[in-house]
């Protein structure tokens, strides 16, 4: 009895993972790239610098 609720214990976990990982993948490639890499976390880049270089 035990073992056939690890295994279903089991069963479930790994249903619940792969269909996470099912959502994830669904997103797809970052925008404005051609090879799926990700372009970053689209900060701003940094402006013109001050007069001493801060």
């Amino acid at each position: 009895m035990r073992k056939w609720v690890m295994v279903l214990v089991m069963v479930a976990f790994m249903g619940l993972a792969f269909g996470a990982g099912n959502v994830d993948a669904g997103r797809g490639p970052a925008p404005n790239s051609g090879d799926g890499i990700p372009d970053g976390p689209g900060w701003p880049v940094p402006g013109p610098f001050g007069p001493f270089g801060d």
